[in-house]
């Protein structure tokens, strides 16, 4: 029962200790607005950023005006971002853009917000990628000739780029563990959506290599083995027109070869 009553005496104890350093430290915010804002202020310009939030996640629940809490929001994004905490920096940047649309600085938080996500997308394990490229999007939809428009449709280029890159890398896995039919129809789509020279020109050399490697590990395929030899030989001449000077031309040219000495086209 003591034991009991202690730990109540205690709690109480500790609970008017918190209110009464709450109460302190709204006071010494209220007294000191100005002080505040200008420690902030000098915390900000020599990038103190820790000490910065700190003030900041303290004058927010402080300030009555819509305008200064708003700016408070805007700062708490920049300052996550110099310290490369990029998610809270487009989080911080986000909540700014959804309630404070008509801000003179609007426009830097949309840009920061797909940016900050942008720098994060670098990381390897990174899943928002869509994200990153709907922000982007969005930017340049409402600023197209802004001074930032150059850089997000080089980022978003880049990012494009990058995911048409992580569609190949998944067909040429399925290549290297052997599912060459699988391989064949994922290419055949593939070409269809890449805009990129660089890997359209991988995409139908793998899609020589898979093919005649069907032919080969397939058993099942003799009725139908004479149409993928002349469907290949027709892929081979249209990487030979496509691309001449490939470092795949060797290799292009052994299968072209191999095809016609084997006389595999009087099977």
């Amino acid at each position: 029962m003591l034991n009991k009553k202690l730990i109540k005496i205690s709690l109480v104890i500790f609970i008017i200790f918190i209110s009464y350093n709450n109460l302190k430290k709204n006071k010494l915010i209220d007294s000191n607005k100005y002080y505040n804002y200008s420690i902030l202020l000098k915390y900000y310009k020599n990038k103190k950023y820790k000490k910065t939030l700190k003030i900041l996640k303290l004058l927010i629940f402080n300030i009555k005006f819509k305008k200064k809490k708003s700016l408070i929001i805007f700062y708490k994004g920049y300052c996550s971002f110099y310290k490369k905490k990029y998610i809270k920096s487009s989080f911080f940047f986000q909540k700014f853009c959804k309630y404070h649309c008509n801000f003179i600085c609007f426009e830097d938080a949309l840009y920061m917000r797909a940016y900050s996500l942008y720098l994060e997308s670098l990381k390897i394990n990174f899943s928002k990628k869509n994200n990153v490229i709907n922000f982007f999007k969005l930017y340049l939809k409402i600023y197209p000739n802004s001074i930032y428009s150059k850089k997000c449709k080089k980022y978003l280029n880049y990012l494009k780029k990058k995911k048409v890159q992580n569609i190949f890398n998944n067909i040429k896995l399925y290549y290297e563990l052997g599912y060459y039919k699988s391989t064949m129809i994922n290419l055949i789509n593939f070409q269809k959506i890449s805009k990129y020279n660089d890997l359209n020109e991988k995409a139908l050399y793998l899609q020589i290599n898979s093919q005649y490697n069907y032919i080969f590990f397939n058993k099942n395929i003799k009725k139908n083995k004479k149409f993928f030899f002349i469907n290949t030989i027709n892929y081979c001449n249209i990487f030979f027109k496509k691309y001449y000077n490939s470092l795949y031309i060797k290799n292009i040219t052994y299968i072209y070869i191999n095809i016609f000495t084997k006389k595999y086209l009087k099977i």
